[in-house]
């Protein structure tokens, strides 16, 4: 069983934009009900998408006359530049999607929230174990080279030959190839919790956010290097204290 460690309340994060679902148009939704995958399928599907059934978790707001970057880079240990190398997603079990676990649970705790590798028969969602490079560090003390490891939800697998696709409504998901400008915290066994990322577009190579939509960050639409000249200069800004 993986431990998760939670990640600081300043640096939790609010996410509200929807994740773009034009890859899962036509396919039927499934979920909501807390039972296992393989019964929320029917006789005819081949292609079905599990959205998270759980709201984003909260993030506070920059005082007035600090940029959001400037916010970030305060609250988040970890700022850098990550390579993707590869994306793996696998079934998991998860206590809060599963209704016999919630109907005597006073609450939801860090325990239930925990990805346990699972069965198709047993698997309640699916979580993806991503690997990745560090290219650069502006903030953290991890040196570049060297490789993480860590997983997301979200993902894609097969449930007695269905494709089925899990996302999370209010973030995109990362993938392989693209460089990202992550913002989060490391845990205690280096695992990545990122609170906010820029990803560079396969087509133009201008930074695109996974989330949330609408926060209008100046980081969208520059380029690597003009998003890390920027990020250098708000580094060293004070912020303003109310």
């Amino acid at each position: 069983m993986t431990i998760r460690i939670l990640v600081p309340a300043s640096c939790l994060v609010l996410l509200l934009g929807a994740a773009v679902l034009a890859q899962e148009s036509g396919a039927r939704r499934i979920g909501g009900f807390g039972r296992t995958i393989a019964e929320e399928l029917r006789l005819g599907d081949t292609r079905v998408v599990l959205p998270m059934n759980a709201g984003p978790p909260l993030w506070a707001y920059p005082p007035s006359g600090v940029s959001l970057e400037a916010f970030w880079i305060e609250a988040c240990p970890f700022v850098a530049v990550l390579q993707i190398a590869s994306v793996r997603s696998g079934l998991v079990y998860r206590a809060d999607m599963d209704i016999k676990v919630l109907e005597h649970a006073p609450s939801i705790t860090a325990e239930m929230l925990t990805n346990v590798p699972a069965s198709e028969d047993d698997a309640t969602w699916i979580a993806s174990t991503i690997r990745a490079r560090v290219e650069r560090v502006l903030k953290g003390g991890v040196k570049p080279g060297v490789e993480l490891v860590f997983e997301e939800d979200g993902g894609t697998a097969t449930v007695r030959g269905v494709e089925v696709t899990a996302i999370v409504p209010w973030k995109r998901s990362m993938v392989a190839g693209p460089r990202y400008i992550v913002f989060g915290a490391l845990t205690e066994r280096g695992e990545l919790r990122r609170t906010r990322a820029f990803g560079e577009a396969p087509s133009s190579g201008r930074l695109v956010s996974l989330g949330p939509q609408g926060e209008r960050s100046r980081l969208e639409g520059l380029t690597l290097k003009q998003a890390l000249t920027y990020l250098g200069s708000e580094m060293h800004k004070p912020l303003a204290r109310p």
